[in-house]
């Protein structure tokens, strides 16, 4: 779970796994009577026999929805992004250097589409890599039609992990690349005059 303070994994049981599936990534959630825990040195809230767990907007998620949106839509560059030292929402700016798909077998034995998307920017250069989950092939295809364009790609995770680097997913289905005009940034990316 994630707001404008910070993030906290939840371990939930029972009847509420059911609800928490692909779809309820990005969506907002209320726990009532959760119990506070620390594992590995993480805040985690433990869901007892007697919480509850409700999705959905309501007055109370209101502001959480509001601050999501403004901070998934807000690009920064690619630069910036690389940079952060903390886990945030993001939006993200630069040129659409590269878009490859693979098939993964999870531990369950599933197997899901991986699709990484590669933001460039610079001068000076700079790059990161964007991880969405169960990416359509439609989706896939139409990203592929804007490489070597500039974009916008917003509602973007940034984990931050020291020792390995900032990583980058998409939020569910709420992630989005979008073209934007930028002629400076598409004529370095093209080495043109």
């Amino acid at each position: 779970m994630r707001d404008e303070h910070a993030e906290c994994k939840v371990c939930i049981w029972g009847n509420h796994t059911q609800m928490i599936t692909e779809s309820a990534v990005g969506r907002p959630i209320t726990c009532n009577r959760v119990c506070l825990q620390e594992y590995e040195g993480e805040v985690q809230l433990a869901m007892p026999k007697d919480c509850s767990i409700s999705m959905g907007t309501t007055p109370k998620t209101a502001p959480i929805m509001s601050w999501l949106h403004k901070a998934g839509n807000a690009a920064i560059p690619v630069d910036a992004a690389v940079a952060l030292t903390e886990p945030r929402i993001i939006g993200i700016q630069g040129m659409l250097a590269q878009v490859t798909s693979e098939t993964i077998t999870t531990k369950s034995g599933s197997v899901v589409p991986l699709t990484t998307v590669v933001i460039a920017t610079g001068p000076p250069y700079a790059v990161l890599r964007v991880q969405f989950w169960n990416a359509s092939q439609e989706q896939t295809h139409q990203w592929t039609d804007m490489v070597h364009n500039a974009v916008k790609v917003t509602m973007i995770r940034c984990q931050h992990q020291p020792e390995r680097g900032n990583q980058f997913e998409s939020i569910g289905n709420l992630s989005r690349i979008l073209l934007q005009q930028d002629t400076t940034l598409e004529k370095w990316w093209l080495k043109e005059p």
